[in-house]
């Protein structure tokens, strides 16, 4: 019976855990899904009161309830409701196993993992949050409780747990999403062929537009047969030279016709 109550304890808090980090996701915009994320929000601090009122864990949970409060990690109205459901709780339930020894070392423990150390000797632990486990190894190796160990060991792996879970989603999602834009864009760009009756036949401009050696060469500004020709000269036809007249008919003709201009020009004046 004692190890199936301890077994259902480690289960309880992998389950808070993993619940925790899905608010924590969803605070920071990587979890899309607010159904879940209220789901998980009542269901830890459910199981963490009950853990706080009838195991020997009430010590650990509550320090690093109050931890968390102090370093500033409620910053969110999913987390305010989990804290508030959880102290409501704790105020209504009986704290059996509590006891203050362990929950003053829980506590400094917590306070060391939230906090930024500047030495670099406890960077790491810093870092990593390793302080809480070390105070619960050091419980297991002077009073032989490897309840506390065990119980921080399955929350760190269910909270760690569901960050690879959310990666896994994304990237199983990536390519079948980076598909299906290719597919949509594939249809949008589609363009039907055009109809038989707008069809245009290939053109002597279309050709002079692909291939600058048919077009025609420019004609010069100052030619009469520019469009815009920037000095225009006036051309005086040249009359032609008379012909050498030698036959006697031909002569009496221009003749005559000599006459004949010279009596209109007389009349004229």
């Amino acid at each position: 019976m004692h190890t199936i109550f301890m077994l259902i304890e480690v289960l309880l808090s992998g389950a808070a855990g993993f619940c925790a980090k899905a608010c924590d996701e969803f605070c920071e915009r990587k979890f899309s899904s607010k159904k879940i994320a209220i789901l998980a929000a009542i269901i830890y601090p459910l199981t963490l009161a009950f853990l706080t009122s009838t195991t020997p864990l009430s010590s650990l949970f509550l320090a690093l309830a109050i931890a968390s409060i102090f370093a500033g990690k409620i910053d969110h109205y999913m987390h305010l409701f989990s804290l508030s459901l959880y102290t409501l709780l704790v105020l209504v339930l009986p704290l059996n196993f509590f006891s203050l020894p362990l929950f003053a070392l829980f506590l400094a423990s917590a306070f060391l993992d939230e906090i930024k150390i500047p030495f670099k000797c406890f960077s790491f632990f810093s870092k990593n949050r390793l302080f809480a486990p070390l105070a619960a190894f050091f419980i297991f190796l002077f009073s032989g409780q490897y309840i506390f160990l065990i119980a921080l060991a399955s929350f760190d792996m269910a909270y760690r747990a569901f960050k690879v879970l959310l990666k896994y989603r994304a990237g199983a999602s990536g390519p079948q999403a980076a598909s299906k834009k290719t597919r949509g864009s594939a249809k949008s760009t589609y363009a039907p062929p055009p109809p038989f009756l707008s069809y245009k036949p290939f053109s002597l401009e279309d050709a002079q537009a692909k291939e600058p050696s048919l077009q025609k060469p420019p004609m010069a500004q100052n030619s009469p047969l520019s469009p815009i020709p920037l000095i225009r000269k006036k051309i005086k036809k040249k009359k032609p030279a008379p012909q050498k007249i030698t036959s006697k008919k031909a002569r009496k003709k221009q003749k005559k016709r000599q006459g004949k201009k010279s009596h209109s020009k007389r009349k004229k004046k």
